[in-house]
């Protein structure tokens, strides 16, 4: 991607992936050279679905559609290969439509922000779906018949009953009462970008905080607190949340907080237990003291790498 940075960081040094700046147009045209060369092999396009600058889609047209997806999509076509896009993190109706960015599959882990038990979804356009259905048994062994569920023929994989009855129940929150899902996240956003003022003040105009309707999470972008000859925050790298280095995750444990993503210079923040009552309303006094503990922690880190 153009514009992208993979610079050294972290107690375990490793390659950052930094993707606020990354130029959807630029890497558009280099996808493009790319695919021109490999045009005998290529087979599709694929791409996240998300929807935040922390993972290179900030660049958007006036509907907050990031022009990246689109263009990929278009490129797709124009090569008659399928447009693949994995939204594990993302969330039916809601989120990122993939009539909208030109998606003929898209995969979702219904467990991470949907509220669903653990189970996959697999949506797209019906010629594609077809194939992917027979390929995995959920089709009959005749094309144009009924599907095979329960005949206990050519089925590889079985969700359980359980989880279908768990994914339906989400999926029709989702559909039916989206503001269940979005009203606390706007909350969310205000409570964040509050206690964000606590930070040193020399990051403030590089702090990038936005909400992700597709993750229904907040993001705090801060890899531009990096110039030249001037460290920023600390950035941690995957390695660190691995080697259990990443003081930024491995803090919040300590204070009993369960950390959301908080490497690679962005920082996800989501709701769910601890945050939110029975019915979904953001419980705001609790939120409010996980994101200042969550500042913190950044604070006291800043302090002690030498950048506060």
């Amino acid at each position: 991607m153009e514009g992208a940075r993979y610079e050294l960081h972290g107690i375990k040094q490793h390659p950052a992936v930094l993707l606020a700046n990354v130029d959807a147009k630029k890497s558009l045209a280099r996808l493009e050279k790319t695919a021109a060369r490999h045009a005998a092999n290529l087979t599709a396009f694929t791409s996240l679905g998300y929807d935040s600058a922390g993972y290179g889609y900030g660049d958007q047209d006036a509907k907050g559609v990031p022009t990246l997806q689109t263009g990929i999509a278009k490129l797709a076509r124009d090569y008659g290969v399928p447009y693949i896009v994995d939204n594990a993190w993302g969330t039916p109706f809601i989120g990122t439509d993939p009539r909208r960015i030109g998606a003929d599959v898209m995969a979702y882990s219904m467990d991470k922000s949907s509220g669903a038990p653990t189970v996959g979804l697999i949506i797209g356009r019906e010629e594609v779906m077809v194939p992917i259905r027979r390929a995995l048994g959920y089709h009959s062994d005749r094309f144009g018949t009924g599907y095979s569920y329960g005949k206990a023929a050519y089925v590889t994989n079985d969700p359980g009953k359980e989880a279908l009855v768990g994914l339906i129940a989400a999926l029709k929150i989702l559909r039916d009462r989206p503001a269940m899902m979005t009203k606390p996240l706007d909350q969310l956003l205000a409570i964040v970008k509050d206690e964000c003022r606590a930070l040193p003040k020399r990051f403030h105009p590089d702090l990038r905080i936005s909400k992700s309707r597709n993750s229904l999470a907040v993001e705090i972008n801060y890899e531009n607190t990096w110039k030249p000859n001037r460290p920023g925050i600390p950035i941690f790298s995957i390695e660190d949340m691995y080697g259990g280095t990443n003081i930024f995750q491995a803090g919040m444990a300590q204070m009993g907080i369960i950390p959301t993503i908080a490497y690679d210079g962005n920082i996800f923040i989501s709701l769910g237990l601890g945050t939110l009552d029975a019915d979904g309303n953001l419980l705001e006094k609790e939120t409010r003291l996980i994101v200042k503990a969550m500042v913190g922690l950044m604070n006291i880190t800043c302090k002690y790498a030498g950048v506060a």
